[in-house]
């Protein structure tokens, strides 16, 4: 069997295992640590890559509503700008009393009902 020195020399050599582990731990650093800090450090780094993806989202939103906005507001100017004047064309011609000039008939108002103009096709 074992003698008493043969259980030493094992015990010396574990502790020797254990210091060349530790002095090779210490040269390259931990493995458990290193691989601790780096996944903390992937995590970040794609957090911070979402953050300003999002950020860049949320700028292009609010930038497109701006837009959206502005092309609204132009197109409601517009159409009042249409309305009045089609207002006034009408006014003019009921005012339209001379010889001068015709008096629209309702084959002229099928025609402009024909050619894109909705406004007359009820007359």
């Amino acid at each position: 069997m074992f003698g008493i020195l043969d259980y030493f020399k094992i015990g010396a050599g574990i502790a020797v295992g254990v210091m060349v582990y530790h002095l090779y731990a210490l040269s390259i650093g931990y493995p458990a640590a290193a691989r601790d800090a780096k996944a903390g450090m992937v995590t970040k780094f794609e957090r911070d890559v979402l953050a300003s993806q999002l950020a860049e989202e949320r700028r292009r939103a609010q930038e497109a509503a701006q837009i959206s906005e502005e092309y609204r507001k132009r197109a409601d100017a517009a159409q009042r700008a249409n309305a009045e004047a089609q207002d006034k064309l009408e006014k003019a011609i009921a005012e339209d009393t001379g010889t001068d000039s015709p008096n629209w008939s309702a084959a002229d108002f099928l025609w402009l009902c024909e050619h894109g103009q909705p406004r007359y096709c009820s007359r």
